[in-house]
């Protein structure tokens, strides 16, 4: 209670008057501690002191209350009454927790602690009385689970496992509450430290390990790290011990104790002892609870020993001629080495820059590359190298001689040319032949005989090749001799030379070109300086070859030769490209690399002179012909070519056209092109004509631009070849094409597609200046709706349709453009751009929208067609009207007699020599319109259609046909169309002049055997009898035609 709240009040009453009768009150005893007061006039008691109105000290006070009326002294009357006050409780004291000094509110339990252990008692008092006083316990937080108090006894337990790895201490909120009606509490904090028990094995990640280590790795090298570790806290759980358990028996590796595993001290290593080893790394923390780790080591070798031939030099020999792949030797060579580093490889390192020979860099088998020449190379020395890979090689030579064979023939000159006076002496050597042969003796060993022309046997050949005067000479009697000179080299080749011989008079002196004064030689074009070209001759008789027997005759001095200079012999030209280096030879050689591109042909003319005395000089025209070789690369007409193309297809026109020339000539200038390795599947190339088309059946995308690299090969050997960029850009056809009807043939327009693409181009670049028209393809003109005055019309004048686009500018035309975008006019930007634009091209210009064929506008849309659907029906009905009439006059005429022969077709010849040409026109049966029938008498025929007379050919056509004189009537020989159309307007066709052998027809009038009935719905709408054989047939009375019923 507070201060001066009530208690209770007493009341007294007096019966006097006034102030006697008025009472005052005290309290005069039971208050010794002053607790309470009383109103002395009211009686009223309150509490006077709250601190010391205590229930814990006094449950129950019992005041005596005195009251007094108003009289004093004696006359005071007095009375009392005695109050009991109980002090109630009242929860005033907070409970207050007690802590022993050894351990405020900590506490330390092992990990290893069983659920229910009791780890503390928490104790708070309080001093209220009651259940004030009355304290419960409880763990607000902190606990996460794993421990719990009696709420009663403050004794703390563990109420889950507990593991000092995962969390080693706990902050426990413990709060005391009394029992208070007005609940106080009090809180505080109990530290529970987890303490470390070695309940974790160790863990080893990985638990396997490898290593690769070289056999000449050093001691105390780093093989694995074996990582392991134990989750105990406490360092003496969580220590490791390691050891190598297995797999050691050598002792070559040792283990620290962090775990690392290395190579023991004064220990090595040898791959070809050893070339792997799997330890057990045993790992174990103070319980003695182990794991094992496994490391493998791998050893691999060191190239240790080099590798070592088994010879120093080797020799082999091998004939030449030998295909390729004959085996000439072997070598070998060792290595201590194992594996990798024993295995050698053997290479040739010089003496094989002919790559006439392989070697096997495995097995050492040495073999032909290809087929030896012992002419050409008589030996080799190949210098080997056996190689394992290290650092060290060994070398070792190889001799290989080629030995020979018989495969060479003499080598003489094509001729000789001689003078030789008259007065040579007998046995007088006039030439000596001289001929090499490449091969080696025996095999070289020539023989010489003169086969032909030795006339009179006057001259002879030796062993040696000397040619010999055998008899006298006279030039009056035999001026020339060609003697056919073999020269053969046992018995396996022989080759032919000629000794040309012209005997002079030994008193004529002269100078003279042998044999004759023209020659003709050829040369490649481009061939280097020094080339040779060919071998003029010329000499002096008695002078030159000094075979006279009269020393008065002079001996000319030696012969010269040189190329004229003078113009008229062209000598500018010939002393740039050709040169005869040795005036004294007569030999010609290339100067300057000719040019066949520029000249095909050289003429020119060579002067021998003799200084004399006396000086002599004779002149030789020299034909030479300068002929091909590859020089030249194909050059394209254009280093970029652009096109474009609708993305559906081009209907087989080319998109775009390469060009490529070369000037070389013959296959050589032949150019042959290649496709794109871009779009393989999208465009394909004409190879020969360079035409680039879209594949059938392929679909580009709108606007995307196409690159390619096409080439231009030539046909010469080796070829050669260049390449130019091709820029193909697809456009929607429906978005951007416009159709451009003219009034002309396909090959009038192909002769005037330059100049309208012109016209167009101009028009276009009236709305951007350099904006072009293109040209998809062309068609021609649907004509199935066209009047038959129309089709005539073009028959002969034809109509195309031209189907076109533009492209606004000139961006991306070049090469300098190949990544601008190429802009197309719409369709309709075209149709306002040209409709009106005045083309001069030709006379009818119709220009729309581009039509494909696959709208899908029905033919009843258009007001054309409504209007003939309604012309249709008046006809048809007209025509119903038409055949009923036509049906009552068939049965009017029936019943009036046969018609007499007068009548017949055949009576009026004359009048079929005036009959017009026959006029065709194909109806499809299904859609025929029945007409009435002739009404000459002359144009109703009714025959089989097996009946004609006659045959003839279409003058418009050239096609062959069967034709009837009587009805006009005719059949294609050829089947076609046939079926599908009939002939009309019978009794009009002229019968061929020539037709001197058609049969007669009889005379016979068949209307009156007509048998007219309803019409059966076919292409037949009567039916009648043949008065000649009495056989029912069916007719059609608008073509003619019948069928035999039967």
């Amino acid at each position: 209670m507070h201060v001066g709240d009530n208690v209770i009040t007493v009341t007294a009453t007096d019966a006097d008057d006034a102030a006697f009768g008025t009472v005052g009150y005290v309290i005069s005893a039971g208050n010794a501690d002053g607790v309470f007061t009383i109103s002395q006039t009211t009686g009223l008691i309150t509490v006077q002191s709250t601190t010391l109105l205590d229930y814990e000290t006094t449950t129950q006070y019992a005041l005596t209350v005195l009251g007094t009326d108003g009289a004093t002294g004696a006359d005071q009357r007095t009375a009392t009454v005695t109050v009991y006050v109980d002090v109630d409780p009242a929860n005033e004291h907070d409970p207050v927790f007690t802590s022993p000094s050894s351990s405020p509110f900590a506490v330390t339990i092992a990990e290893s602690a069983a659920l229910g252990s009791q780890l503390y008692t928490v104790l708070a008092t309080d001093q209220d009385s009651g259940s004030d006083g009355q304290i419960k316990y409880s763990i607000t937080s902190g606990d996460l689970g794993k421990f719990n108090i009696d709420e009663t006894t403050g004794v703390v337990f563990v109420a889950d496992t507990l593991d000092k790895e995962t969390l080693d201490t706990y902050s426990l909120a413990i709060r005391a509450i009394d029992q208070g009606s007005t609940a106080r509490t009090a809180d505080v904090t109990l530290a529970v430290t987890v303490s470390d028990v070695n309940d974790n094995s160790p863990v080893c990640s990985p638990d396997v390990y490898t290593s690769t280590l070289a056999e000449d790795t050093s001691a105390g090298t780093l093989v694995a790290w074996v990582l392991c570790t134990d989750a105990d806290i406490d360092t003496t759980n969580n220590a490791l011990t390691y050891s190598i358990t297995a797999g050691n028996t050598e002792g070559k590796f040792e283990v620290s104790t962090a775990g690392i595993v290395t190579v023991a001290t004064g220990q090595t290593l040898d791959y070809e002892t050893t070339t792997s080893y799997l330890l057990d790394v045993s790992v174990s923390d103070v319980s003695g609870v182990a794991v094992t780790a496994e490391v493998a080591v791998v050893v691999t070798g060191v190239n240790e020993f080099p590798p070592a031939f088994t010879a120093t030099t080797y020799s082999a020999t091998v004939v030449e001629n030998q295909s390729t792949g004959t085996l000439v030797t072997s070598v070998a060579a060792t290595d201590s080495d194992s594996g990798a580093d024993g295995t050698i490889s053997y290479n040739i390192t010089s003496g094989n820059e002919l790559n006439h020979f392989i070697l096997d860099s495995s097995s050492g088998l040495i073999s032909t590359a290809a087929v030896l020449d012992r002419e050409t190379t008589a030996s080799y020395t190949l210098v080997l190298t056996a190689d394992d890979g290290g650092t060290t090689l060994d070398t070792a030579t190889v001799l290989i001689t080629v030995s020979d064979l018989n495969d060479n023939a003499p080598d003489c000159p094509t001729f000789y040319s001689v003078l030789v006076s008259d007065d040579a002496l007998t046995n007088s050597i006039i030439q000596t032949v001289v001929c090499t042969d490449a091969d080696i003796s025996p095999n070289n060993v020539m023989s010489y005989s003169i086969v032909t022309g030795n006339t009179n046997t006057d001259f002879s050949i030796d062993s040696t090749g000397d040619v010999r005067v055998e008899n006298t000479l006279d030039d009056a009697v035999t001026e020339f001799y060609t003697l056919e000179v073999w020269v053969t080299d046992g018995t396996q080749y022989t080759t032919v030379t000629y000794v040309y011989v012209q005997v002079q008079d030994a008193s004529t002196t002269g100078l003279t070109f042998i044999p004759s004064n023209t020659y003709s030689f050829s040369v490649a074009e481009n061939s280097a300086m020094g080339t040779a070209v060919g071998t003029v001759y010329a000499g002096v008789a008695g002078g030159q070859i000094a075979f006279s027997a009269s020393p008065v005759v002079p001996t000319g001095g030696a012969v010269t030769f040189a190329i004229s200079t003078a113009t008229e012999h062209n000598g500018a030209q010939a002393t740039t490209l050709f040169q005869i280096s040795n005036s004294s030879s007569g030999a010609i050689t290339v100067l300057f690399p000719p040019d066949r591109e520029t000249d095909d042909a050289v003429q020119f003319v060579v002067i021998a002179s003799s200084a004399g005395p006396p000086a002599l000089s004779a002149e030789a025209t020299i034909f030479v012909d300068i002929t091909d070789v590859n020089d030249n690369t194909p050059v394209f007409i254009s280093s970029f070519y652009s096109g474009e193309c609708g993305t559906t297809s081009d209907f087989g026109q080319a998109i775009v056209t390469i060009s490529a020339t070369d000037a070389d000539e013959g296959t050589s200038g032949t150019v042959t092109y290649g496709e794109s390795a871009e779009y393989p599947t999208l465009f394909e190339l004409d190879t020969s004509t360079g035409n680039i088309r879209l594949v059938v059946d392929q679909t580009l995308a709108t606007l995307n631009a196409y690159l390619m690299t096409m080439t231009g090969t030539d046909g010469g050997s080796p070829a050669l070849s260049s390449q130019t960029t091709v820029r193909i850009d697809a456009y929607d056809p429906y978005t951007t094409l416009v159709d451009i009807e003219l009034a002309m043939t396909e090959d009038e327009f192909w002769t005037k597609k330059d100049t309208f693409l012109s016209e167009m181009t101009t028009i276009l670049r009236t709305q951007y200046a350099t904006a072009r028209c293109g040209l998809a393809y062309i068609t021609r003109k649907d004509v199935s709706v066209i009047t038959t005055n129309r089709r005539r019309l073009l028959t002969t004048q034809g109509e195309v349709v031209a189907r076109v686009y533009g492209v606004r500018n000139d961006n991306a035309d070049t090469a300098a453009g190949i990544n601008n975008n190429k802009e197309f006019f719409t369709d309709s930007e075209m149709l306002s751009t040209i409709t009106g634009s005045g083309l001069t091209i030709t006379d009818s210009i119709t220009v729309q929208d581009y039509d494909d064929g696959t709208t899908t506008t029905t033919w009843i849309q258009y007001p054309a067609s409504i209007a003939l659907v309604v012309l249709s029906c008046i006809f048809f009905v007209l025509a119903v009207a038409l055949i009923i009439a036509l049906v009552l006059w068939c049965r009017r005429k029936r019943n009036k007699g046969k018609i007499s022969k007068k009548d017949s077709v055949k009576d009026k010849p004359e009048k079929q020599q005036r009959w017009s040409s026959p006029l065709i026109t194909a109806v499809p049966v299904n859609n025929a319109t029945k007409q009435p029938p002739p009404k000459r008498k002359a144009d109703v025929v009714y025959i089989d259609r097996t009946e004609f007379d006659g045959e003839a050919v279409d003058d418009r056509t050239g096609r062959e046909y069967y034709y009837n004189t009587k009805t006009g009537q005719r059949k294609w020989k050829d089947g076609l169309g046939n079926s599908a159309a009939v002939v009309v307007a019978a009794g009009k066709f002229k019968a061929p002049r020539n037709n001197v052998n058609a049969p007669k027809t009889t005379k016979t009038n068949r209307d009156s055997d007509v048998e007219t009935i309803a019409l059966d719905g076919s292409t037949f709408d009567g039916q009648a009898r043949d008065p000649d054989t009495g056989r029912g047939y069916l007719f059609n009375s608008r073509t003619g035609d019948r069928k035999w019923k039967d």
